[in-house]
């Protein structure tokens, strides 16, 4: 009878865990390539960039730091993934 509680315990704990959710974190090599194609209006980046800020802004809303420290991010790439884009547009 333990082991049979144990094992469903365990096996509850795994389930909400595993469907938690979760912050995305990403790399800034993968933030600058996808602002990138943002600013070079790329519709499927862009679709896919608001989908991660509003996922993040959902996520900050609930509380969660994680979200918070990631959007951090983001805004500090899109700062200069900016300074990239004019810098690209003088040199044109």
């Amino acid at each position: 009878m333990k082991k049979k509680l144990l094992l469903v315990v365990a096996i509850s704990t795994l389930l909400l865990t595993a469907c938690g959710n979760k912050v995305k974190f990403t790399t800034e090599e993968y933030k600058q390539e996808l602002l990138a194609k943002v600013y070079t209006e790329d519709a499927k980046a862009k679709k896919e960039y608001d989908a991660i800020i509003k996922k993040l802004e959902k996520q900050m809303s609930e509380g969660k730091k994680e979200a918070v420290e990631e959007m951090d991010r983001w805004k500090k790439a899109e700062s200069i993934a900016k300074v990239k884009n004019v810098f690209n547009k003088i040199t044109k």
